[in-house]
Parts: C-alpha cells; structure tokens; sequence
C-alpha cells in the first residue's frame, strides 16, 4: 500500500475516506459523490456532504457538459451543499479551508469553491476532462492535487470515516 507521508495529503487522504463514505448516501443513480470540507491546518473537518436531488425536482440532472453545453440546474452538488452546511455552521464562507470530492469539481463548482475562497482541492476521479480543475488552476490559482496515487491507503481509512460520520451526523 502506498501511504503518504506529506502532513496535508495525509489529512486530504482522511477526508477522502469521508467523503467516499458520504458519496454512498448519494440518491442519484447516475454517480454518487461526496464532498468534505477540512481546515487545512489540523484537518478538522467542517462539513461535509452528497449529491442529491433536491425536493422541488423529480428529475435527476447532470453538470453543464462543457461539450454539448447541456445542463440543468437542479441538482444538488456535493462541493456546493458541503461549502454551504460548513458556512452556515461557522457563520461565514469557509474561508482558508479545503476540500476533498470523489470526482475532480465540474466548472460550475470551480467557481463556487473559488468563492469560497478554498486554498486546495483533492480529488479522486476526473469530471469533464478535468475542465473543472483547469480553471481553478489557471483562473483562480487554486491548487489541486488527485489523490488516485493514495487511494488503496484511502480505503484502509473507512472505517474511521464511519465513525465520523456517526458522530456528526447522516448530512442532508
């Protein structure tokens, strides 16, 4: 197993581990993912939370496909609820946090993690050809880092992402 030994990964690898347990809890068939939200550094977790479909809709939505340019609106991405539950607990835009989601952000949550004012984004499987990640790169000079070389280690980590999530609490 290849563990990390760099301080933040191995703190982005524990965050992971939630969020891949979270993505579980996930409505949408299509692909479920989760997102956590951590203090870059003591990696206490923030908020975190799934992709879902919202009460108002019955119909399940994608992210805009940067080659069709399709999109609905109504779906509740995993990036966007967990930056929300972390402000509304600290009464304020997570400022100086990160965040971890199972799939690398589509370009509509690039810029809401930008917003935000996140300082990194971990990530596990591209979305959109990484679109997403390109302009938090290049557009907001947010770093980005994939996690994929950590992942068997980020498996090892579930049972305590369970017990997290036990003692926090299922996120709406």
């Amino acid at each position: 197993m290849n563990k990390p030994t760099e301080p933040n990964i191995i703190k982005a690898c524990i965050a992971m581990s939630i969020s891949l347990e979270v993505a579980k809890l996930s409505p949408d068939e299509r692909k479920g993912v989760g997102a956590t939200v951590f203090r870059t550094k003591t990696g206490r977790i923030s908020s975190y939370s799934f992709n879902s479909k919202p009460h108002y809709s019955k119909n399940y939505t994608s992210c805009v496909n940067l080659k069709t340019g399709m999109s609905q609106e109504d779906l509740g991405h995993a990036e966007i609820k967990a930056i929300v539950l972390g402000g509304l607990k600290q009464a304020i835009l997570p400022k100086k946090e990160s965040i971890s989601v199972t799939s690398a952000p589509c370009v509509r949550c690039g810029g809401i993690i930008a917003l935000a004012q996140m300082n990194h984004v971990y990530y596990l499987d591209p979305h959109d050809e990484l679109e997403g990640v390109r302009v938090l790169k290049e557009d907001y000079g947010i770093e980005c880092t994939d996690l994929t070389p950590w992942r068997e280690y980020i498996d090892s980590l579930s049972e305590h992402a369970k017990l997290t999530i036990a003692s926090m609490g299922v996120p709406q």
